[in-house]
């Protein structure tokens, strides 16, 4: 079901099969470098390249435009040698993954935009992804700049986190954790925390309840 394609030590299309010249064309006696990518030269983080260099199984991920959109294939190149074990050709398998690609994209545009902010730290806090809605949530610039702040730096009551932390260590979830938060420019938001623990990497959310507290005063 890949595509399977061979390239000599010189990088010219020696052999496609079937399915690999109906994903990409037929290009045997082609340099693969111009035939698959449009390229004079060989390509950056080839995974044949590195084959050819030492002799072990290499893997990535390429993209290519074609008549019927963006293309996402994952590439794994692995050495052909003669009977002396001296490599002659460079066999890679051709996998499409646009499907699983553009599931990964629409899954990210969903949670970017979800309107609860969603995090992902470890128990010490460092912060390993938040997306869009927190950051702004929090007024803060960037993911980057969230992250280097750390998840302790966002509690107005350092207690509050470490009671947090306890009780997702002895139950592995915790719901509905009422707490106060700092956003970046020192106003205090009121939020609701849910996460799970697995491992050493919490997954959570965090819900702004601030004009709610308000309206209750």
């Amino acid at each position: 079901g890949d595509g399977i394609s061979i390239q000599d030590t010189n990088f010219k299309v020696l052999y496609q099969n079937r399915i690999h010249k109906n994903m990409i064309g037929d290009h045997i006696g082609e340099y693969c470098y111009a035939a698959y990518e449009r390229r004079e030269h060989v390509c950056e983080g080839c995974p044949v390249t590195m084959s050819f260099k030492d002799g072990e199984i290499h893997a990535a991920e390429r993209s290519a435009a074609t008549d019927t959109g963006i293309l996402y294939v994952e590439v794994i190149a692995s050495p052909l040698k003669d009977a002396t074990g001296k490599i002659v050709a460079g066999i890679e398998v051709v996998r499409d993954v646009t499907g699983r690609k553009l599931a990964e994209k629409q899954y990210r545009d969903l949670v970017d935009n979800a309107l609860v902010g969603i995090y992902k730290s470890n128990l010490k806090g460092d912060i390993l992804y938040v997306n869009e809605t927190l950051v702004r949530m929090m007024e803060f610039d960037s993911l980057e700049d969230y992250a280097s702040a750390g998840a302790q730096a966002k509690y107005k009551n350092r207690g509050d986190r470490k009671v947090f932390i306890e009780t997702l260590k002895k139950t592995g979830r915790v719901d509905n954790f009422e707490v106060e938060l700092i956003t970046k420019t020192g106003k205090p938001k009121h939020a609701i925390l849910s996460a799970t623990l697995t491992g050493e990497t919490l997954s959570g959310m965090v819900t702004d309840i601030t004009e709610r507290k308000q309206l209750e005063a």
